[in-house]
């Protein structure tokens, strides 16, 4: 996925006209990007899936957000709050969707599998198949 498809989908899925984003290449051009994703006022809805894909979405919380409901593959999944300096991770093939009831400030921080696997084919190392956080965790 090109960089500013990216950062513009995530804004968008979040209902942000835009989001600041820094994007990055590995040295193979795999593109990975970070983006502040924030808002202040409450009640700002349901987000909208992402298109699935076979990448990861790790998010750090800036903020506190004590509620807040996720869908994976369009079913509820149990959650637990987050709070500010944690940091939650989603793989975007579950075409993940949040309802945010609280106002919210993080970092998504956008890694393509084949990202890891570069990664892991430089460093002579196993691949990385999965970084599914515990139940309640996303």
């Amino acid at each position: 996925m090109p960089s500013g498809a990216y950062v513009h989908s995530i804004a968008k899925q979040m209902g942000l006209v835009a989001a600041p984003a820094l994007v990055t290449s590995t040295l193979r051009k795999e593109q990975l990007a970070v983006t502040r994703l924030r808002c202040d006022t409450p009640d700002h809805g349901v987000t909208s899936p992402l298109p699935p894909e076979n990448a990861f979405l790790a998010v750090l919380h800036l903020r506190d957000l004590p509620y807040h409901d996720v869908w994976l593959s369009g079913k509820p999944v149990p959650v637990m709050p987050h709070l500010r300096g944690s940091v939650g991770i989603v793989h975007l093939e579950l075409e993940p969707h949040a309802r945010i009831t609280d106002p919210f400030d993080m970092l998504a921080f956008y890694v393509p599998q084949r990202a890891l696997d570069e990664v892991a084919d430089d460093h002579n190392a196993p691949r990385i198949r999965s970084l599914e956080p515990p139940p309640g965790k996303v």
